[in-house]
């Protein structure tokens, strides 16, 4: 009926060798070798995932193999750090025994997020059109709490596709790093006498908007420059510990007027101010506000802060630099107008 079917035929000799003729059995074994062909597929199919989990386990700490329709499991290898948690090789409810787990060997911090990610209900939606899930978190091992990264694949294929295979690895020493980096980071882009940030990060912002203005994706921006008045002869008269707390007096009121926008400071007693947005739309009423605060000081002796600002001129500015001259120049203008 036009559909191929598996024979076996066989041939044969009469028990008469005299007699011309032969005997052929023809027998239907289709159901047999398609059988057959299932379990040599599968067979194959089985030591290629062993020799792949093999090859990965240096990289993992576990490797499993789940079938999404009926969540049976099953655990194609781990290290020996990881078999001392004592979680199951194989079972028939992955996403339930995950749960417990869980609740069992992940940090306390962490565990309602790492339910989350094995919610079975939210996972699959997310391993849609060929993507891949990731998610690190703390499981605590001899009571020290260690960074795993869980990467969770499906596999493609009409057959396949009911599977997903779940790598386990250690990132505890990668994860340490990043975080000693960020701290650094953080140190270095921040000013630790008044904790705005620094003139590091300052440089770094500088070559972001030179980037921005030349590629012309740079949104309107304004550039407050301030300038604290009167911070040598505090230094020279009354010591340098005075002299810090007119900068932070300062940058106090900097941060307080120009509250949307990042403050920066470039040097001993000067600051500067990237307004955009709100604060951009706002910028002749904020540096209004930062002269009638100036007024306030003067009749009780407050710190008094010189401060000009210029617009981005995006028919004559090529680089941030352009307007910042302009700033820091109405900056010295109302410096000798103040000390006037």
């Amino acid at each position: 009926d036009g559909e191929p079917t598996y024979v076996s035929m066989k041939a044969t000799h009469l028990a008469d060798r005299n007699d011309p003729h032969i005997v052929i059995g023809v027998n239907n074994i289709d159901a047999q070798m398609k059988r057959q062909l299932e379990y040599d597929a599968a067979k194959a199919q089985n030591m290629t995932y062993a020799r792949i989990a093999q090859a990965l386990s240096k990289d993992y700490y576990s490797i499993y193999m789940v079938n999404t329709e009926n969540d049976e499991y099953v655990e194609y290898a781990s290290t020996s750090d990881y078999q001392d948690l004592h979680v199951q090789q194989s079972g028939k409810d992955f996403f339930r025994e995950c749960r417990e787990n869980i609740m069992r060997l992940v940090h306390k911090e962490d565990r309602e997020m790492a339910l989350a990610v094995w919610d079975k209900t939210k996972l699959m939606p997310e391993l849609e059109n060929g993507k891949t899930f990731s998610s690190t978190y703390r499981l605590m091992m001899d009571g020290v709490p260690v960074y795993i990264n869980c990467k969770v694949i499906r596999m493609e294929g009409a057959e396949e596709k009911k599977y997903i295979v779940i790598g386990v690895s250690n990132v505890d020493a990668q994860m340490r790093r990043e975080r000693e980096l960020n701290i650094a980071r953080e140190k270095a882009n921040r000013d630790a006498l008044t904790g705005v940030k620094s003139k590091h990060a300052y440089d770094e912002v500088i070559l972001d908007m030179n980037e921005k203005i030349q590629s012309g994706t740079i949104e309107p921006f304004a550039v407050a420059v301030c300038d604290v008045n009167g911070l040598k002869q505090i230094n020279d008269t009354k010591g340098h510990q005075f002299g810090d707390k007119l900068i932070r007096d300062a940058s106090h009121i900097i941060c307080e007027t120009f509250k949307h926008s990042p403050v920066f400071r470039i040097g001993g007693d000067e600051f500067v101010a990237i307004m955009m947005h709100s604060d951009y739309e706002k910028r002749e009423e904020l540096i209004r506000s930062m002269a009638e605060k100036n007024g306030e000081n003067k009749d009780y002796g407050g710190v008094i802060i010189a401060c000009g600002y210029s617009d981005w001129d995006p028919g004559h500015d090529e680089r941030y630099e352009d307007v910042f001259e302009r700033a820091d120049a109405s900056m010295y203008v109302n410096k000798e107008s103040l000390k006037n």
